[in-house]
């Protein structure tokens, strides 16, 4: 048999099968900042964050919830207070000190005796474990 191929009479030549031409791929360059930290992470970490990338049912949620968090913060350094405002001053009368009229040393027993009961018995009626209160009445009971 002859390996050529054989012409039956019409231009039709057989397909050849295509030669692979073997292509190195070209090294990826980085350079600037950004190269040289992504080359200072470990590469355990670079793995377990692009599993992270990958499960978008995560990584949609939390970029979101992180973005947020981030222009929450930045709106907040532009536009919060700068600095303690204080408010408007207002000006005031200043105080006049009064004299306190001191106790003369036969002063009325009677009324500091009359203050002090009057004490004792608003505390001795001072509701402290506010006993009184109780949760509101409500009727279940409804007719139609």
């Amino acid at each position: 048999m002859n390996d050529q191929p054989q012409n039956t009479g019409t231009n039709v030549t057989p397909p050849t099968p295509p030669v692979p031409i073997p292509v190195a791929p070209a090294p990826e360059v980085k350079t600037g900042i950004t190269a040289k930290i992504y080359a200072k992470i470990p590469q355990n970490l670079k793995d377990s964050l692009s599993k992270f990338y990958s499960n978008k049912k995560l990584f949609i949620p939390v970029a979101a919830a992180l973005t947020l968090l981030f222009l929450t913060i930045l709106i907040g350094l532009i536009f919060g207070s700068r600095g303690n405002r204080t408010a408007a001053v207002k000006k005031t009368a200043t105080p006049t000190p009064v004299a306190q009229e001191s106790a003369a040393p036969g002063a009325e027993e009677g009324d500091k005796e009359t203050k002090l009961k009057s004490l004792r018995d608003q505390i001795n009626t001072l509701d402290v474990a506010q006993k009184r209160l109780s949760p509101p009445s409500v009727n279940f009971k409804i007719d139609f």
